[in-house]
C-alpha cells in the first residue's frame, strides 16, 4: 500500500489495546491516528476531522457502545469501519453486520492482517456503496467477486460455509471445489445481510460461518455439513445446542 497519508481513528476504551494498535499502526507507516476511549468522543470529532478508516471497538464503555455508535456516524459520513472483536455472541454479530463494516479484526491483533484490512477500506470511496452494492445480490443466491470482472453466481442452497482467509473468503459448497473470492468475510457476510436469507448464515468459530440449513451432525466440538467438518469455538457451542440440538 503505497499512499498511507490519510486520517485513521482508532476507538478503544482499553487503553493498553489502544497504545498497542497505536503503536501497530505507526510502524507500519501510517502517522495520522488519533484515539479515542469512548464513541462520544469520535462523533464530535468527526465534525472537523475527515476520517478514511475508522477501526472500532464493538463493546465500547460509555452511553454508547461501538456499533451505537457506527450507526450516528453513518448520519454523517461513509468512514469506512473496521470492527475490533474479542468474541462476540451471534445477536451482536448480525447486529455489526448491519453497519456494512469494511472488515472484523479479531483481537489478538497481526500486524499483516491490520495493513490488509486497512488497505481494503481505505479503497473504498464516500460515493461507493460500503461494501458490494446490493445489485450483486439475487432472490436466490449472491454474484460473487472472483476478481478480474469476474463473478460467478451462487445460490444460497449451494453455500455450505464461508471461512475467512485474511483478506479472502473462501466459499465452500456443497457440491465441487470452494471458491475464493476477492472480499474478506466480513465484507460478503455484509452482503448476504441485504438478502431475505440472512438468517441461514450463524458464526460458529472466528473463522467460520455456516449454513444452517446443511447441518448433519455435531460431535460437541465439530459440525458436520455434508462431507465438510467445521470446527467450532467453545464460545459458540451453547447457542448451538440451544438453537438445533434440544431433542
Amino acid at each position: 500500500m503505497q499512499n498511507k497519508d490519510f486520517e485513521i481513528g482508532i476507538v478503544e476504551d482499553d487503553s493498553l489495546v489502544s497504545l498497542d494498535l497505536l503503536d501497530r499502526l505507526e510502524s507500519l507507516g501510517f502517522s495520522k491516528i488519533s484515539t479515542f476511549s469512548t464513541g462520544e468522543s469520535l462523533l464530535k470529532e468527526i465534525e472537523t476531522t475527515k476520517f478514511k478508516v475508522v477501526l472500532m471497538d464493538i463493546e465500547l464503555a460509555g452511553k454508547l457502545d461501538g456499533i451505537e455508535t457506527v450507526q450516528e456516524l453513518r448520519k454523517k459520513c461513509n468512514t469506512s469501519i473496521i470492527y475490533l472483536t474479542d468474541h462476540v455472541d451471534d445477536k451482536t454479530f448480525q447486529r455489526a453486520l448491519t453497519t456494512s463494516p469494511a472488515a472484523f479484526l479479531h483481537k489478538p491483533f497481526i500486524d499483516k492482517q491490520i495493513a490488509q484490512n486497512i488497505e481494503i477500506a481505505a479503497t473504498l470511496t464516500e460515493d461507493e456503496e460500503i461494501l458490494v452494492d446490493s445489485s450483486v445480490l439475487v432472490p436466490d443466491g449472491i454474484f460473487a467477486f472472483l476478481g478480474e470482472g469476474q463473478y460467478q453466481k451462487i445460490l444460497f442452497d449451494e453455500i455450505c460455509f464461508l471461512k475467512a482467509e485474511r483478506a479472502y473468503c473462501e466459499i465452500g459448497l456443497l457440491e465441487g471445489k470452494p471458491l475464493t473470492v476477492s472480499r474478506n468475510m466480513g465484507a460478503v457476510l455484509a452482503v448476504l445481510s441485504k438478502s431475505k436469507e440472512k438468517e441461514l448464515f450463524i458464526q460458529v468459530h472466528r473463522s467460520y460461518v455456516i449454513n444452517k440449513r446443511h447441518i448433519t451432525g455435531f460431535n460437541g466440538k465439530t459440525l458436520l455439513l455434508g462431507n465438510h467438518s467445521i470446527p467450532t469455538t467453545e464460545f459458540y457451542v451453547p447457542d448451538l445446542k440451544a438453537r438445533f440440538f434440544t431433542i
